[in-house]
């Protein structure tokens, strides 16, 4: 097979180096990427310290013999790739190195990626405009990818010194005038002299004061990133990103360590393509069909409302191709379409690699272990919309044929079935007078490991319908591009970080392998991505994990029993211990397992302690943020932080009295510093409730445990029952386990919440009970789920967010002045609501009015404000103005008139009423005045009444 190690022209090293601006450039996205797969790849690894790619991956072990097998010649490859696809591998990079527009990108692609946002208007339509025209030239073939990554990277080249919001409107109408005219070097140009001016104002910032956190989680909250953020604020990066050249420590299989430069030991993660075992080659006389992928504007629409994560090479991150694909009305959805057309040409016909090259390419951010390394892959984004959509087409193909074999091809409820199998089994095998444990594998680079020749032959076979999208995109070597080196890496073998269909691919190839080693009735095997294991009496563990270790090297899977752990009860530690001391595997009384726990209860006990410290410590890390930030705080915790131990109440039992500290601090240092004031406990079970029962949606982790976990172990018992041998895998059945369950664990959850808000609502005086109630009413929550994106206005500040929480449950407001400005009596929630002098009253009316003449807008055209209904020189209508007048909304051409009125349905006039029957008098009396005035004028009249918190009149809701 032929070898190649080419790299790409070298740029100018004399540019600056961009290592120094890498952190403060990712600071605010740099787990985005994890959004991604992540390999678990571990230092010790590495097999030698040379610099050079090894050109055969790291054998398992001494002591296990290989079976001697055949490889295959390329030249049988080339004739079954031809079989398969009609087309072969390239085992190159490509070889339009010297083309324009490959210079040009390889020129841009060392860019610190320091982008405007996109400003609205005829300016952002014209840019989206030209972008899909781009994208049509790409799905055309008339010109490479390449074009598309400089066009969106030279447009959106932040200045440094423009930065008004008119110059920046008037500098992209001229780059896109230069662009239209092909002045495509005078563009790079310019965009390389702007990167230069802000790399050369840019200074690393090495600030870890409270102060500098508080500001990236900000940030981050604002733009919507709040895994980031939370990963951010609980130190989860490890020592931060390194450059290429900084020195690491790595650790060898023989026990020594020494230091290699980051780019080389990076190398060394991406090994050289190897040429498969025979048995690794599944042989195949027919082929199923290869049946056309239907990829639509609302694929693409879908997949743009889901999207998260960093740039990739070319710098436009997914905020942007957010924005682009869904805020610019009937531009965003011809951009859509075009995305969607180019979708269908790489997953329905063979593209040459040349013109997708670029788009496949990723960034590689190397994050520091402390020690080691731990590679982090970003795909461009476009790619990654891309790979979505045909995932979100052709997913349900990849999770029949895996089934229970392989839970990571997307298998709801995959994980937690797994830990539930095991913990099964390891329970009920116990009491066997022969030994009984439970074996988990780790394999070495497995994700760049895996045999990639072998994987894509079993997706033609296995997931025909996503076969010609995988052969396209792993045709070639991808670029993996490092920010600040002028010498790239190549993904030559198993998958690419940063690809959304790196797991799915994973499953495909190493599903042959898994069925291979299948034995019910010596063993029961479970395998999620890379991590294997496998639970048995200890000889047959023994045997089992032979058989892997001599067939797994075929595949590209080279496990490491010296990082292997044998979990087995106390009394066969001894045995296990003699069993396997000729392999170095760990013996063990208890572990980890994908994110849950197998073992002795006390070990199980001590496991779940030390994660609930480490939340302890997360939880007051972020209850310190809510004091100046109590949105962002909130959000972050209800959003990310808390589901991190309801997934480990999900599938670890009797946890749940183990969380009494961490509900300690939500109760005496969360909530507190997120109302401002201290908060009772009847108030702190209330708001344990989730939000359309009146409460914040703030889980009691001690009380929640059971409950999560008979619900998981209900909704898995289909996908376990397989696992076990019990009975055979239906995927309709197992999606029907999880539906029942999840209405069955929702309809109790519904019943509990009820008693509880019954019972708590007792405790408050009326008027709380009557807000509390009214906090129950649809759409009143709203506010709360949202997340608080500075681009939607969504944010609040402090004040306004305490403020909105005091009104919701008729706490005081902090911070009241003495009197009011207006009328000078003295002030109150009941006087600020009422009084019309202070403006207050004109305020809120005024917002709801403008809010809803801006979304009208979007749909309909024109919308006046303030519209004269009459001028009352008939002599039959008084003078009236209504609020707004929008053309088109009940009938087509036919003037539609709308009045708002905010009503306090908490006013003393109204003690004796319900707030339904204040809005519905409210309505009445509008359309009495209204009516007959816009009848004779041939418009409709609808009267938008809502009270102070949002509880919508009839008429306004529809």
């Amino acid at each position: 097979m032929k070898r190649c190690c080419n790299t790409l022209p070298s740029r100018d090293d004399s540019q600056p180096n961009s290592s120094g601006v890498l952190f403060n450039q990712n600071s605010d996205q740099s787990d985005d990427s994890i959004t991604g797969h992540v390999s678990s790849i571990t230092d010790e690894s590495l097999n030698d310290t040379s610099s050079t790619l090894y050109a055969t991956p790291p054998l398992c072990d001494s002591s296990l013999t290989l079976p001697q097998t055949s490889e295959f010649s390329s030249t049988t490859l080339d004739h079954m790739m031809m079989k398969a696809y009609g087309a072969t591998l390239l085992f190159s990079d490509g070889g339009s190195h010297s083309s324009q527009w490959c210079q040009r990108w390889s020129s841009v692609i060392q860019h610190q990626g320091k982008h405007y946002s996109l400003p609205g208007g005829s300016i952002g339509k014209k840019y989206i405009d030209l972008l899909s025209e781009e994208l049509n030239y790409l799905s055309t073939g008339a010109f490479p990818s390449e074009r598309v990554i400089v066009f969106c990277s030279v447009m959106l080249q932040r200045d440094r010194l423009v930065r008004k919001g008119s110059d920046i409107r008037r500098l992209l109408e001229r780059r896109m005038t230069l662009w239209q005219s092909g002045h495509f070097d005078t563009l790079l140009q310019e965009a390389a002299r702007c990167d230069l001016s802000l790399r050369n104002s840019h200074h690393l910032n090495k600030d870890q004061s409270k102060d500098h956190i508080v500001r990236v989680f900000t940030r981050l909250m604002l733009q919507g990133n709040v895994r980031a953020a939370v990963r951010w604020i609980t130190e989860r990066s490890g020592g931060g990103v390194m450059t290429p050249s900084d020195m690491t420590e790595i650790s060898h299989p023989n026990g020594k360590r020494s230091s290699m430069t980051v780019f080389d030991v990076l190398k060394t993660k991406h090994p050289e393509p190897q040429i498969p075992n025979d048995f690794a080659i599944p042989s195949f006389d027919t082929l199923p069909l290869l049946e056309d992928s239907e990829i639509t504007n609302n694929h693409i629409q879908s997949v743009a409302h889901q999207l998260q994560g960093g740039a990739g090479p070319g710098g436009c991150d997914s905020s942007h191709w957010r924005d682009v694909l869904l805020r610019y009305g009937a531009s965003s959805s011809r951009l859509r379409e075009s995305v969607a057309t180019l979708c269908r040409r790489i997953c329905n016909s063979i593209v040459p690699w040349d013109d997708i090259r670029a788009l496949v390419a990723s960034r590689l951010i190397a994050l520091n272990k402390c020690p080691g390394v731990r590679p982090i892959g970003i795909g461009e984004t476009l790619r990654r919309i891309i790979g979505k959509a045909v995932c979100m087409a052709t997913r349900i193909d990849a999770a029949l044929v895996c089934g229970s074999d392989q839970l990571c091809a997307g298998l709801k409820a995959g994980i937690e079935g797994a830990i539930h199998a095991m913990n099964d089994l390891f329970t009920n095998h116990q009491d066997q007078p022969s030994g009984w444990g439970v074996l988990l594998v780790d394999a070495a680079n497995a994700f760049n490991s895996l045999n990639r020749t072998a994987m894509l032959l079993h997706a033609r076979l296995l997931w025909p319908r996503c076969a010609r999208f995988l052969f396209n995109t792993y045709r070639g070597w991808s670029v993996l591009v490092l920010k600040g080196s002028s010498n790239y890496l190549y993904s030559k073998e198993g998958v690419t970080q940063g690809d959304p269909l790196s797991m799915f691919m994973y499953a495909i190839g190493t599903l042959p392998l898994i069925r291979s080693l299948n034995n019910p009735v010596k063993w029961t095997q479970l395998w999620y991505a890379d991590d294997a294991s496998a639970g048995g009496s200890l000889p047959a563990l023994h045997e089992w994990f032979s058989l892997l270790c001599s067939r797994g090297p075929g595949f590209g899977y080279y496990p490491e029993p010296r990082k292997c752990i044998l979990v087995v009860n106390e009394r066969n530690r001894m045995e296990a211990e003699a069993i396997f001391s000729n392999l170095g595997v760990k013996v063990v009384t208890g572990n980890r397992f994908l994110g849950g726990f197998i073992g002795n209860l006390s070990d199980q006990n001590s496991y779940v302690m030390s994660k609930v410290q480490k939340w302890i410590g997360h939880l007051k890390v972020l209850s310190n943020i809510a004091i100046t930030q109590p949105q962002l705080a909130y959000a972050a915790f209800t959003k990310s932080l808390q589901h991190e131990w309801t997934f480990l109440m999900r599938v670890v039992p009797g946890c749940g009295p183990l969380f009494q500290a961490l509900e300690h601090v939500i109760e005496h240092h969360f909530l507190p510093n997120v109302f401002g004031v201290e908060i009772s406990t009847t108030e702190c079970q209330l708001f344990t409730l989730p939000l359309r029962f009146g409460g914040l949606g703030v889980i009691n982790p001690v009380s929640m445990a059971s409950c999560l976990y008979d619900a998981s172990v209900q909704g898995t018992v289909t996908l376990v029952n397989s696992i076990v041998g019990t009975a055979a895998f239906e995927l309709d059945a197992h999606l029907e386990t999880i539906t029942n369950a999840r209405m069955c664990h929702h309809k109790s959850m519904d019943s509990t919440h009820t008693k509880d808000f019954n019972m708590l609502l007792s405790s408050f005086d009326p008027s709380q009970q009557r807000t509390i109630l009214r906090a129950r009413e649809h759409g009143t929550s709203s506010w709360l789920s949202v997340l608080p994106l500075e681009r939607s206005q969504f944010d609040l500040s402090a004040q306004e967010f305490r403020d909105g929480l005091a009104l919701r449950y008729r706490k005081p407001l902090l911070c009241l002045p003495p009197n009011c400005d207006g009328c000078g009596a003295p002030f109150s929630i009941e006087h600020a609501l009422d009084c019309r002098i202070g403006g207050l009253v004109g305020r809120r009316h005024n917002e709801v009015r403008d809010a809803f003449g801006d979304l009208a807008s979007l749909v309909w055209s024109p919308v006046v404000k303030e519209p004269v209904v009459s001028d009352g020189s008939d002599g039959i209508f008084e003078p009236l103005v209504a609020d707004l007048c929008v053309r088109g909304v009940w009938q087509p051409q036919t003037e539609a008139l709308f009045d708002i009125r905010v009503v306090d349905t908490d006013a003393r006039s109204y003690c004796g009423r319900t707030p339904s029957a204040v809005l519905c008098s409210a309505e009445a009396e509008k359309k009495r005045k209204y009516s007959l005035a816009c009848q004779s004028r041939r418009a409709s009249f609808t009267p938008l009444v809502v009270s102070v918190d949002g509880v919508l009149a009839p008429e306004a809701k529809y």
